[in-house]
């Protein structure tokens, strides 16, 4: 199930009481849903003063992030052309090989926003993190043919293949050692490993992998509901993020990103999502406080 959080809503909003919406503007100068964002005159001038902002691409995370023809696509890069274009600014996003490398060059400042990730502890450390604004549980793939799974105890010598240096790969193996893990290039490929029978089983956000048995033909995959893990389902939020010291970039992005309308973020949502029964969009959600603070704090 797909929840699109806290800005992006349409009903609802005016039921919500007056303290939980002021919540949820902390520190912005702007309304919800309104055209365009207003900004200071210090937002304004540091957008003049760096022109080029830099936006991370990776090249194989169908549909989120990935790339054509070395063209930038996805849900997450409309989804920063729509805020870039609410500031009038053109975007510039950077098209990279590996999740590691996009990674080591936004630590460097050589990228200045990475989108669609996971927030974690480590990466709380160096960077500011948006509000969430996309959750699809994880499920697990496994072979039609294989033993259905019901905890990950029935994993025990088993090998997962997940894709190479992302966050479920240190969670796995610091909260499932005894699992083994087989790190391959991309979320297709752990695919294609567990239909040939090269691994057991795949972890993958339901909407991905929804697309993914679509788009490539995967006929003898299932979804297995073996994934009570709390913390495993709470890194599924999707997020963007700057670095520290660039804490003035995240306050005109989020002024941006309030000021989408509920219309805007549906055209991309059909574009990538479709709106079939396997992906389901609430109208609206808020979070409580107690569940906010929830999610800030796991891995």
């Amino acid at each position: 199930m797909i929840f699109f959080n806290l800005f992006l809503l349409n009903t609802g909003f005016a039921q919500i009481p007056k303290n939980s919406t002021e919540s949820l503007n902390a520190g912005l100068n702007t309304k919800i849903f309104e055209n365009n964002p207003v900004l200071t005159h210090e937002e304004m001038d540091f957008l003049k003063n760096n022109p080029k902002i830099k936006i991370s691409n990776r090249v194989d995370w169908i549909p989120y992030d990935f790339a054509i023809a070395g063209r930038p696509a996805g849900f997450g890069v409309e989804l920063m052309k729509l805020l870039f274009d609410k500031l009038n600014v053109e975007p510039e996003f950077v098209t990279v090989n590996s999740w590691n490398e996009i990674l080591n060059m936004f630590y460097n400042n050589e990228i200045h926003i990475v989108h669609s990730l996971a927030k974690t502890k480590e990466r709380q450390a160096k960077a500011l993190f948006s509000k969430p604004y996309y959750f699809s549980r994880n499920v697990l793939i496994q072979r039609n043919s294989d033993r259905i799974v019901r905890d990950f105890d029935d994993l025990k010598g088993k090998i997962i293949a997940l894709p190479r240096g992302w966050v479920y790969v240190s969670f796995m193996r610091e909260k499932y050692p005894d699992i083994y893990i087989l790190e391959v290039p991309n979320n297709a490929i752990a695919f294609e490993y567990v239909e040939k029978g090269k691994a057991f089983a795949t972890l993958e956000q339901k909407a991905i992998a929804d697309y993914l048995i679509k788009k490539f033909g995967f006929t003898d995959l299932i979804y297995s509901n073996g994934i009570t893990d709390v913390e495993l389902q709470s890194i599924s939020s999707l997020h963007f993020a700057v670095l520290k010291k660039n804490m003035i970039l995240m306050s005109i992005l989020e002024k941006a990103f309030a000021s989408i309308n509920p219309e805007e973020i549906s055209k991309i949502e059909k574009k990538w999502f479709g709106s079939g029964k396997s992906v389901e969009f609430l109208e609206s959600i808020f979070l409580t406080r107690e569940e906010d603070n929830y999610l800030e704090y796991r891995p």
